[in-house]
């Protein structure tokens, strides 16, 4: 004979239990908030595989060949808001090299923070950086 066994869902008490799946999304979508020092309040979320392949995509092969403009980019493209201003994905090497200038040095900082609250788990059900 074949024993079942059967679980009580979380479904019954009002809550309804997320897939490995949905998790996943959900965490590629997270976006964390967090303040420069000069008082900006930046958006940043997590650059994926498709997004440096676009980074890669946009910038010359000179410029793709120099690790330290590459890592300024990758930065760059994890900035999706500023003061509540959606930042659209650069496409080209210009449009980086403008975000890069937006960002400066304090919002980089600052995105630094944001990766160390993605590592932490340290957000909030909005988004924001838990301190």
């Amino acid at each position: 004979m074949t024993s079942v066994t059967v679980k009580k869902s979380t479904e019954d008490a009002g809550v309804v239990a997320k897939t490995p799946s949905q998790e996943i999304i959900e965490d590629a979508n997270r976006i964390v908030r967090v303040v420069d020092v000069l008082g900006r309040k930046i958006g940043v979320r997590k650059v994926n595989m498709s997004m440096r392949r676009r980074i890669f995509k946009a910038l010359s092969a000179a410029s793709g060949d120099k690790a330290a403009y590459v890592n300024l980019c990758v930065v760059a493209s994890a900035v999706c808001e500023i003061d509540g201003e959606e930042i659209r994905f650069p496409s080209t090497e210009m449009q980086f090299d403008a975000l890069i200038d937006r960002i400066g040095d304090e919002g980089e900082v600052a995105v630094a923070r944001a990766y160390k609250e993605f590592a932490s788990v340290g957000v909030d059900d909005q988004g924001e950086a838990k301190n």
